[in-house]
């Protein structure tokens, strides 16, 4: 494997996981909702996102503050919950 071929393979991966990242991160309110992460022997969902998705508790509590916020805003709503956006773009935007 040349440079070339190794930073565009990087590129992709790094991509990718920021994408994945968003998604995780959509997913943790209703995890926390139906106590899933109890079924995982987790503690609280602060670990079972540590565990399983390398989020610090700081985005977590955002990610639970938001859904939150969001109940009566749809379009940012989904944006949250599908991973579309980060969690930092959108707490920008709540802000206003």
């Amino acid at each position: 494997m040349n440079d070339k071929e190794l930073l565009e393979m990087a590129v992709m991966y790094g991509r990718n996981a920021l994408e994945w990242r968003r998604k995780f991160i959509g997913l943790l309110p209703e995890i926390h909702k139906r106590k899933l992460h109890e079924k995982e022997n987790c503690q609280s969902i602060f670990e079972f996102a540590a565990k399983f998705g390398g989020v610090s508790n700081e985005q977590v509590r955002l990610a639970l503050n938001l859904e939150e916020r969001f109940t009566e805003m749809p379009k940012l709503h989904e944006l949250l919950v599908e991973g579309k956006e980060s969690i930092n773009k959108l707490a920008r935007v709540v802000s206003i």
